[in-house]
C-alpha cells in the first residue's frame, strides 16, 4: 500500500486496474515492480529492439507523463484549438506573408491578433494550458529519463498545438501549401552544455540537377518559390518557454543581406571562402550588424522560409539571471506537395471534420488531418530521430530500434520520398558508428600494444586478425546481384560476427538507394570491399570477380537470404548488417540513393 501511494498521481490507478483480484500475490508484486522500473528507466537502455514491447505500449508513455493523454480519437476528448478565422485577421495574415517574402522571416507577436488575450502573449486560453503541460512533461522526459523532446509527438496535447500551428501557417502562407507533419521539439539548457543548431538553411536545391539541365543555382532555388514570391516551405517555430539570448534564442540573417538566399550557394569560383554562405553574406565587420536576434516569450512564434540562414545561439551557461529556464520549443511546417509532400501518407490519416470545407474559403488549404493513432505517432518519432540522428546523439542500439520499427511500418504509412530519406540516414548513422567504433578499437589496440610490447610480433598479429570484423556481406550483395541476371540466387554462409547484421542492413539500404537514384554513397561499396579484402587475403580472385560484377547494370529484383532476427540473441549487431544491406538493395532497385560503389 505504501509503495503504491508513493507513486505520482494517476499511476497507482493504472496498476490497480491492471491487477486482477484472483491473481496470486507474487504476480501483483511483479506487476508493481515492472511499473516502477519503467518510471526510473534510462532512454539508452529502454529504447532498444529487444524492449520494443515496452516502448511501443502507450501505457508506458502515459506513466512517464501522467499529466498528458494518449488517445486515438482525441477530438472526442478535450478542447479544440480555434480555427484560422478566429486567430488572425486578414490584415495580419497579409503582413505576415509580406514579411516572409521580403525578409524571409516574420514574427508572430500577436498582442492584438489572437483572441482577446489580456497578457499580450500569443496564447489563447487553450494554448496556455497545453503549453504548460507540454513544458512540464518535456522537462520530466529529459531530466529523469534522458528522452529527446521530440517524443512529445506521442501525446494528444502536441497535436492540439499542431492544429493551432496548421491554422496559423494556412493563414500566412500560399494556398497550395499544406501541413506536412515535419514536427520537431527541442530542450536546450546552456547549463548542461547544450546548444541549438549551427547556421544552416532548411532546404537546398538538388546539386546534381544543375549539370544535367544546365540550370544555375538561382534558377533551381527560384523553383522552390511560388510565382508571387511565397515560399513552398515555411516553418513555424514556437517558443514553449521564454527564448532569450541567455538560454539560446534563434538568430537569422535577413534575405536582403544574404546573396545565397535567392542565387543559391554554389559558386563557380574556386575560392572556398566565396562559396561558403556565411563568408559571402558576412564579408566585412559591418555586415555582422545585419544579424537579427529573435527572442520570443512563451507562446510566441517565428515563421521563416526554407532559404533563410538561421541558427540557435549557444546561450550563457554561467548566467546569473533569476528564473532562467531551459529553452523549450516546437516547430511545424507547411509545404507545397510539389516541393515536399506530407511525411505521413493520406491513407494513415483522416480528414478533420471540424476544418472548413467551403470552396470559397480563403484558406481552403487548411485541411488539417485528424491526429494519427499512437503507432503512427511513434513511427513519425522514430523516422525523425533517424533523419536528425546527429542532433539527437543516439546510441547504436537506438538507431537500430528506430530502423526496425520504421522498416515494419513505413511502407504503408510514410510518404515514399520521406521513407527513402529515412533509410538513407539510417545507413549514414550506422556508418558513423562503425567509424567511431573502428577509431576506438584502433586507439585501444595502440594502448594494448604499448602495454604488451614484450609479446612476439607474430602472436600479436594473430590476435589482431582474430579480432577484426569479417566484412563478407558486401561480397554477398555483389554475388547475388550478378546471379540475379541468370535468374537465380545463391545462399551465402556468413561467418558470425557482432557487426555482420549491421553491415547487412547498411549494404541493403545503400543498394536500394543506388537502384532508385537517391542518397550519395558512391564510394562506400569500394570501402567495404577493400575492408573485406584487407581482412581476408585468400579471397583475392573472388574480389576481382565482384569488382567486375558491380559495374553491371541490373534492374531485376535482388533478394538476399537474410537470417531471421533472433531477439534472444546477444549478437544484435548481426541484424544491423542485414538491415543495412537490405536497404541498399532496395535503393539500387528503386533508383535512389548513391551506393553504387558500396
Amino acid at each position: 500500500r505504501n509503495r503504491v501511494c508513493a507513486w505520482p498521481s494517476g499511476q497507482a490507478n493504472y496498476v490497480i486496474h491492471q491487477t486482477k483480484p484472483n491473481q496470486p500475490k507474487q504476480s501483483r508484486q511483479n506487476k508493481k515492480r515492472v511499473s516502477a522500473i519503467s518510471l526510473n528507466m534510462d532512454f539508452a537502455s529502454f529504447f532498444t529492439s529487444k524492449k520494443r514491447s515496452q516502448w511501443s505500449d502507450p501505457s508506458q508513455w502515459r506513466q512517464l507523463c501522467p499529466s498528458l493523454t494518449i488517445t486515438d480519437e482525441m477530438e472526442k476528448e478535450g478542447e479544440n484549438i480555434k480555427q484560422p478565422s478566429q486567430l488572425l485577421s486578414s490584415i495580419t495574415s497579409q503582413q505576415m506573408r509580406s514579411h516572409l517574402i521580403d525578409d524571409g522571416y516574420a514574427l508572430l507577436n500577436n498582442q492584438n491578433e489572437i483572441g482577446n488575450s489580456s497578457n499580450g502573449r500569443n496564447e489563447t486560453p487553450d494554448n496556455k494550458k497545453v503549453i504548460q503541460a507540454l513544458v512540464s512533461s518535456i522537462t520530466t522526459l529529459h531530466k529523469q529519463h534522458s528522452i529527446p523532446a521530440t517524443f512529445i509527438i506521442l501525446y494528444d496535447e502536441t497535436w492540439k498545438l499542431a492544429k493551432y500551428g496548421s491554422s496559423v501557417l494556412s493563414s500566412c502562407t500560399h494556398t497550395n501549401n499544406e501541413f506536412n507533419y515535419d514536427i520537431l521539439a527541442w530542450y536546450i539548457d546552456p547549463r548542461e552544455g547544450m546548444v541549438g543548431f549551427s547556421p544552416h538553411r532548411d532546404r537546398q536545391p538538388d546539386e546534381e540537377e544543375e549539370p544535367k539541365k544546365g540550370m544555375t543555382g538561382g534558377d533551381i532555388v527560384k523553383r522552390s518559390f511560388h510565382k508571387d514570391g511565397q515560399a513552398k516551405y515555411v516553418t513555424m517555430w514556437m517558443a514553449l518557454t521564454d527564448a532569450t539570448p541567455e538560454n539560446s534564442c534563434l538568430y537569422v540573417l535577413p534575405k536582403k543581406f544574404d546573396p545565397g538566399y535567392s542565387a543559391g550557394d554554389n559558386n563557380s569560383d574556386d575560392d572556398d571562402d566565396k562559396s561558403d554562405p556565411l563568408s559571402r553574406a558576412l564579408p566585412t565587420k559591418e555586415s555582422y550588424q545585419n544579424i537579427r536576434a529573435l527572442p520570443r516569450p512563451s507562446g510566441q512564434s517565428v515563421l521563416f522560409t526554407h532559404r533563410i540562414l538561421h541558427w540557435g545561439s549557444k546561450g550563457n551557461e554561467n548566467s546569473s539571471s533569476e528564473g532562467l529556464t531551459p529553452r523549450i520549443a516546437i516547430s511545424f511546417v507547411s509545404s507545397d506537395p510539389t516541393f515536399e509532400r506530407p511525411y505521413l501518407s493520406s491513407a494513415s490519416l483522416k480528414r478533420d471534420s471540424q476544418c472548413p470545407t467551403n470552396e470559397e474559403s480563403q484558406h481552403q488549404h487548411d485541411q488539417f488531418l485528424s491526429p494519427p493513432p499512437f503507432r503512427i505517432r511513434l513511427l513519425l518519432v522514430c523516422a525523425q530521430l533517424l533523419i536528425y540522428h546527429q542532433r539527437f546523439n543516439l546510441s547504436k542500439e537506438c538507431v537500430r530500434a528506430c530502423y526496425d520499427y520504421c522498416k515494419e511500418h513505413a511502407e504503408d504509412h510514410l510518404d515514399e520520398a520521406y521513407r527513402r530519406k529515412v533509410f538513407v540516414e539510417f545507413v549514414k548513422a550506422m556508418k558513423e558508428w562503425d567509424e567511431k567504433e573502428a577509431a576506438e578499437k584502433k586507439n585501444n589496440s595502440k594502448t594494448d600494444c604499448t602495454k604488451s610490447s614484450s609479446k612476439p610480433n607474430k602472436k600479436r598479429r594473430h590476435e589482431e586478425e582474430n579480432n577484426k570484423p569479417k566484412r563478407t556481406l558486401a561480397l554477398t550483395a555483389v554475388i547475388n546481384k550478378k546471379m540475379s541476371n541468370m535468374g537465380g540466387k545463391i545462399e551465402v554462409t556468413v561467418e558470425e560476427d557482432n557487426n555482420e547484421d549491421d553491415e547487412d542492413a547498411m549494404l541493403e539500404e545503400m543498394l536500394n538507394a543506388e537502384a532508385k537514384g537517391y542518397g550519395d554513397f558512391h564510394d562506400d561499396y569500394d570501402e567495404l570491399d577493400d575492408e573485406k579484402n584487407g581482412d581476408d587475403n585468400d579471397s583475392e580472385g573472388e574480389s576481382e570477380e565482384n569488382k567486375q560484377s558491380s559495374e553491371e547494370d541490373d534492374e531485376d529484383s535482388v533478394e538476399l537470404p537474410f537470417r531471421k532476427r533472433n531477439d534472444d540473441s546477444d549478437d544484435d549487431e548481426e541484424d544491423d548488417k542485414d538491415a543495412m544491406l537490405e536497404e541498399m538493395l532496395n535503393a539500387e532497385k528503386g533508383g535512389y540513393g548513391d551506393f553504387h560503389d558500396d
